[in-house]
């Protein structure tokens, strides 16, 4: 049997829209199991976990809205670190704005 894990539903959705919900992921798996009936779509707790820890650095997790988003970074003129967009999307705008100039 095929499986199709996490990551990969999660970069599906994101490849449409901007934001992805537990919630988006679930009728993801619908549709997907509808088109091809014997693949397992792995999107259980313990996998979306996995994807919230192993991929910092291309996906951020709200936790409050329960959103995944892409994640963003930005590497800073003035002290050479890399700043990621989420969670202080104030910092990184203004980053951006410095760099455009």
């Amino acid at each position: 049997m095929e499986e199709l894990q996490a990551y990969d539903v999660i970069e599906a959705i994101l490849q449409k829209q901007d934001t992805c919900s537990i919630q988006d992921m679930n009728k993801f798996k619908e549709k997907y199991n509808k088109k091809h009936p014997y693949v397992y779509v792995s999107i259980c707790r313990d996998d979306i976990d996995y994807v919230i820890y192993a991929y910092k650095t291309e996906y951020w997790y709200d936790y409050k809205t329960g959103l995944f988003r892409r994640q963003e970074s930005i590497k800073c003129p003035a002290c050479g670190n890399k700043h990621m967009k989420y969670p202080d999307v104030e910092a990184f705008e203004k980053l951006q704005k410095i760099r455009i100039k």
